[in-house]
């Protein structure tokens, strides 16, 4: 079966740390966005992957699955504009790793079609240097639908970490 490319759209400490630890067990990361060019170029350089790009629409049309790594106080609006691309959402799976909010942020995604859900690592990192050294053997809180789920638990397991269950009505938001 083919490997399901990831897109990681942020390219801050969690997503630079995630890309390279996905990169490093197996799994294929095919782009990485950021709202700046110099920064995507960096984190792809990081993760170890060749192609960045600054359009989020764009990074997320290119993967299967979508990873969400922005700021929590940024995701609603990168919810919306994603929403308002022409991307084809069915098939797609979409994490994101706000540790605020519930899957429920994506409720607009899913309504075009994607499977939604939170992969949010218990850890906090100061450094895409250090996410990769602490991030394994870390906890990460995952919710939403059922594909949602087995994504994301294959994704925190490829991370070197555990997948714990956390309902929405668990979560601060």
């Amino acid at each position: 079966m083919k490997q399901p490319g990831i897109a990681v759209l942020g390219s801050g400490r969690v997503g630079s740390a995630l890309g390279r630890l996905w990169i490093d067990a197996g799994e294929e990361v095919v782009i990485v966005a950021s709202r700046r060019a110099a920064r995507a170029r960096s984190a792809a350089e990081f993760i170890g992957i060749k192609r960045s790009t600054t359009r989020y629409a764009h990074a997320a049309q290119e993967g299967r699955w979508v990873v969400l790594a922005v700021v929590d106080d940024a995701l609603p609006v990168v919810v919306s504009r994603l929403a308002a691309s022409k991307i084809d959402w069915r098939g797609k799976v979409v994490l994101h790793t706000s540790g605020y909010h519930t899957a429920d942020a994506l409720q607009i995604l899913v309504r075009r079609g994607a499977q939604a859900g939170t992969l949010h690592p218990l850890m906090a990192v100061a450094s895409p240097e250090e996410g990769v050294r602490r991030l394994p053997g870390a906890a990460f809180a995952v919710d939403g639908s059922k594909k949602a789920l087995q994504v994301a638990g294959r994704l925190a397991r490829a991370a070197g970490g555990w997948a714990l269950r956390v309902p929405p009505d668990a979560r601060p938001g």
